[in-house]
């Protein structure tokens, strides 16, 4: 049935890991996963350090792809999905952060409604055409 999520944190001092940051992992990640699986990918540091592989992921996952910045660092966080029409239901979204809000006490809303402003905003779009 295919995998439903892979998680890369791969950046350390020097940039991102060469290994997973080609077109051939980022295929054969897509090739596993299942039809509604996604790929999740933290990018820390300058973002034009990484601008050319969000444009490989775009290209890779027919541009279902959704890039948020996270509030207390430097580090943004990309979000690629498989499934081809993917559209979030955000109203969904936000039901199910404040579920996650009572149980954890983390504050899921205010991370969903980032991840509805940042796919808006086409953040992923712009980080792709940066380096075109």
């Amino acid at each position: 049935k295919g995998i439903d999520l892979v998680l890369v944190d791969a950046f350390d001092t020097e940039g991102f890991a060469p290994a997973l940051s080609n077109r051939e992992f980022l295929e054969t990640a897509h090739a596993k996963l299942s039809g509604s699986g996604m790929l999740v990918i933290n990018l820390a540091g300058d973002e034009a350090r990484y601008a050319g592989l969000v444009a490989m992921v775009m290209d890779v996952f027919d541009s279902q792809v959704i890039v948020i910045a996270v509030r207390e660092d430097d580090n943004h966080v990309l979000l690629a999905f498989k499934e081809r029409d993917f559209t979030p239901d955000w109203r969904r979204v936000q039901a199910q952060a404040k579920v996650l809000r009572s149980r954890m006490g983390l504050d899921f809303p205010l991370f969903a409604q980032m991840l509805e402003r940042s796919m808006k905003l086409g953040v992923a779009e712009r980080e792709a055409l940066r380096n075109r």
